[in-house]
């Protein structure tokens, strides 16, 4: 083997950091796409109004692990956001504090 010149070594390292930036990239932008679906499940750019998620959630093989972890994450959800403490909170809230004060429009 023969030594790589300076010039093809950092022709080299540009190559490589143009690749790590085309993966990181396209990481961010699937996950905010999927964010994007989330916020607007009816639009016409969302992942839910698309063919493949279409097919995909007819086939029982994929749809049955995704309803599972779907409702694992919720169940999860539900801990770092527990609704019946919020309500209770309201309810306390509501003795103390006249509604027309609280909403006021």
């Amino acid at each position: 083997r023969h030594a790589k010149s300076s010039s093809q070594k950092s022709i080299d390292e540009i190559n490589q950091q143009a690749r790590v930036l085309t993966v990181v990239m396209t990481g961010y932008l699937a996950v905010f796409h999927i964010l994007y679906s989330l916020a607007n499940t009816n639009g016409t750019n969302s992942l839910f109004q698309s063919n493949l998620y279409k097919i995909l959630s007819e086939t029982p093989i994929v749809a049955a692990p995704l309803n599972i972890a779907y409702s694992k994450f919720m169940r999860g959800l539900g801990h770092l956001f527990p609704i019946q403490e919020f309500t209770n909170a309201h309810d306390i809230l509501i003795e103390f504090v006249d509604p027309n004060l609280l909403y006021a429009k």
